[in-house]
């Protein structure tokens, strides 16, 4: 009889792993309960709620806002800056810098900036379409514009801000757009259908 060599430890096959079912420790669920529970106590004191011991004697926003002074410019700049982003910015771009070959820049644009809103207010009310040469602060441009207008979209006093807005951005520095400015130019083109042209605007003094 040949007697059985002994097994080495290379010989042997680990065992395969098993899945099984098993209980998740109740500790375990009353740990995660607890951090929950102070995560939510934590949020609640440290979340910016309102705190009466910061702003006492208010005991809530709405009473903190209402007690502020009105700053009827700084009312009028937050409204040209809301109605710049809704409908100019997309075009004009936040930068000010226009779509090459498709919108005119308005950081610099001699359009923009000139004495008054005879020509640009025109353009927000009814419109423009033809080709148009701008001298803006990126150079000169020249293009084939079609502008939709925005006079049945937006208030007087919003055409007015949004171009107040626009004249002072990226660098541009001039005069205030008023609300009755923006009337009397809309009053004056209500017989004016279409869109205007550069030329027909550019045969109108730039006040």
């Amino acid at each position: 009889m040949i007697p059985e060599a002994p097994k080495t430890s290379a010989s042997v096959e680990p065992g395969e792993p098993a899945a099984g079912a098993a209980a998740v420790p109740v500790w375990l669920i009353l740990v995660m309960g607890l951090l929950l529970f102070w995560g939510m106590v934590y949020f609640d004191v440290y979340g910016g709620w309102f705190n009466p011991e910061v702003f006492e004697p208010f005991t809530s926003y709405a009473q903190v806002s209402s007690s502020q002074p009105y700053d009827p410019e700084a009312a009028f700049s937050a409204l040209g800056e809301s109605t710049f982003n809704k409908s100019c910015a997309l075009c004009h771009q936040a930068s000010g810098l226009g779509k090459e070959g498709q919108f005119p820049p308005l950081a610099g644009s001699d359009w923009l900036l000139a004495p008054g809103p005879n020509r640009i207010g025109r353009i927000v009310l009814n419109g423009l379409s033809g080709p148009i040469r701008v001298q803006a602060a990126n150079g000169i441009v020249s293009l084939n514009a079609t502008m939709a207008p925005l006079g049945g979209t937006y208030s007087d006093e919003e055409v007015a801000a949004a171009l107040t807005y626009a004249r002072r951005q990226w660098g541009n520095n001039a005069s205030k757009i008023t609300p009755d400015q923006i009337k009397t130019i809309r009053a004056a083109i209500a017989g004016h259908r279409a869109p205007f042209t550069p030329d027909e605007l550019l045969a109108i003094p730039a006040q």
